[in-house]
């Protein structure tokens, strides 16, 4: 949806009437002269006078001449009636999860393309409850990373909607990277370059529903569908959080299983990364004799040397998904029937991947 381009003196009228609404200029308070306001707010006096006109049209303001311009008594009161509507919009994510790149994306996508009658409020917090403590009006929450499905439908109920990223959902709207077919490009674009013994490498994840475990079985059906060999290790959190020494015993690991091992697959691209460092300390080439793909390419992916094979997130067009529908409940609530959207990805194709054929 369309968003239309404010002029100089739209600009300079919103800004007005909101310090109004902030108490900068209080009712029956004069106005600065025109030539201030110019001065001020960097417009011309004719968009000055314009927008001025305009607001004693509205009954905000009134003239006294010559003295002046007033805030009208009751100007408060008529702001309040025109407000357009406002939509209340929790986003919820745990603690540790602040500095995802991917969400930060996802966020930074949506915020840019959302109308300003909508309000966002970001709790980092353990539980859903902590919401209701704040005693916060919510219209719909966002929610980000892993919580209790029991505390879900308790939030749902209290809200009327909840939006979950990361995972397809039967109970709630949700939206979500295509993270199945995700795997599935990472393997079968090796295997059409010519690899048939490739490597795995990803978070351990209970839930087959989660990112990792759907991108882990996309990449184990199509090497199971092409005949090629797949060897796999899947970190511990305490291996997640030193990958350097991790990734250095896991390759090692897999070279003496698999001596003509030509790939190593990583589900995000910290570990791509992580593999990379770990060629170069051991003197192995890439993509010479071992290639490295990644997933989500991260803003540093095309930059490092060699510029990193990896699968595009779809945390920008996420975002804008998002904001839209946020846009549409806003404008029509009845309207909305909920959002389940699965986003597809892609591959880029760097240097870290070498072709065979």
């Amino acid at each position: 949806m369309g968003r239309a381009v404010l002029g100089k003196n739209d600009v300079f009228r919103k800004q007005i009437l909101s310090e109004i609404a902030i108490g900068i200029y209080r009712e029956g308070e004069r106005l600065p002269g025109e030539r201030e306001l110019s001065e001020r707010y960097q417009v011309s006096r004719n968009t000055v006078r314009r927008a001025l006109q305009e607001l004693e049209h509205d009954g905000v303001l009134f003239r006294r001449p010559p003295v002046g311009t007033f805030v009208s008594g009751g100007a408060l009161m008529r702001l309040r009636a025109n407000r357009p509507p406002q939509l209340q919009v929790a986003v919820l994510m745990n603690n540790e999860e602040s500095n995802n790149p991917i969400y930060q994306q996802i966020f930074r996508s949506m915020q840019g393309h959302l109308p300003d009658e909508v309000r966002l409020n970001v709790y980092f917090c353990g539980s859903c409850d902590r919401l209701f403590r704040a005693g916060e009006e919510i219209d719909l929450a966002l929610v980000f990373g892993r919580y209790p499905e029991a505390e879900l439908e308790t939030l749902r109920r209290r809200v009327g909607e909840v939006i979950i990223w990361g995972r397809e959902s039967e109970n709630f709207s949700c939206i979500t990277c295509d993270n199945y077919n995700g795997g599935r490009l990472m393997a079968q674009t090796a295997i059409d370059a010519g690899h048939r013994h490739l490597a795995l490498i990803g978070p351990r994840e209970e839930d087959a529903r989660g990112e990792f475990a759907r991108r882990i079985a996309g990449v184990e059906d199509a090497c199971c569908e092409n005949g090629v060999s797949l060897l796999y290790h899947r970190l511990t959190l305490e291996e997640s959080l030193n990958l350097a020494g991790s990734i250095y015993f896991t390759l090692d690991a897999f070279l003496r299983e698999d001596p003509e091992l030509s790939v190593v697959l990583c589900l995000y691209d910290s570990i791509a990364l992580s593999v990379l460092e770990c060629c170069r300390l051991r003197g192995i080439p890439v993509p010479e004799h071992l290639s490295v793909i990644g997933f989500d390419d991260h803003c540093y992916a095309e930059f490092i040397t060699p510029a990193l094979t990896t699968v595009r997130n779809v945390a920008k067009e996420a975002g804008v998904r998002l904001a839209n529908y946020i846009e549409s409940r806003l404008r029509d609530p009845a309207a909305s029937s909920g959002l389940h959207e699965v986003l597809r990805p892609f591959l880029i194709e760097r240097e870290t991947l070498r072709r065979f054929c």
